[in-house]
């Protein structure tokens, strides 16, 4: 299980040992933007994708952006490049879900300013750890 504060801009995830929960690894910070608003783990709970839709960044203000994260036994360490948005307002990050097996993601923008939604989609080249942009999709 992983629980983010959004007004804390942190994540953490859990385990279920058969009694009770523990964290596993340390708490992933972010760089501000309500990191943690939005989350997915993979199906095996190794890999992670947290959204941080207010996040400012070169792609402007409230840009947002998506960074993943993968569980090596012992913490969690950001995988390929940060995600961002492109303009300001776009609040990339807005919603962000994982493939089972860790290597898809999908990353919205609520586009604010212009009233409407688009999504994207990435696959990890795991030789070279860098998301590649798949489909761009409006809707």
């Amino acid at each position: 299980m992983a629980v983010g504060a959004k007004v804390a801009d942190y994540v953490r995830v859990y385990r279920h040992n058969g009694s009770g929960w523990s964290q596993i690894g340390q708490t992933s910070t972010g760089d501000g933007g309500q990191f943690g608003r939005c989350l997915d783990l993979n199906a095996d709970g190794s890999m992670l994708v947290v959204g941080a839709w207010n996040n400012d960044n070169e792609g402007g203000r409230m840009a947002g952006q998506a960074k993943v994260y993968r569980f090596d036994g012992d913490s969690w360490e950001k995988v390929g490049q940060s995600l961002r948005g492109d303009d300001d307002d776009d609040k990339f990050g807005w919603y962000v879900s994982m493939a089972d097996d860790g290597n898809t993601i999908a990353v919205s923008a609520r586009l604010a300013s212009r009233s409407s939604w688009r999504r994207r989609c990435w696959h990890c080249q795991s030789v070279y750890i860098e998301w590649k942009s798949m489909v761009a999709t409006g809707f």
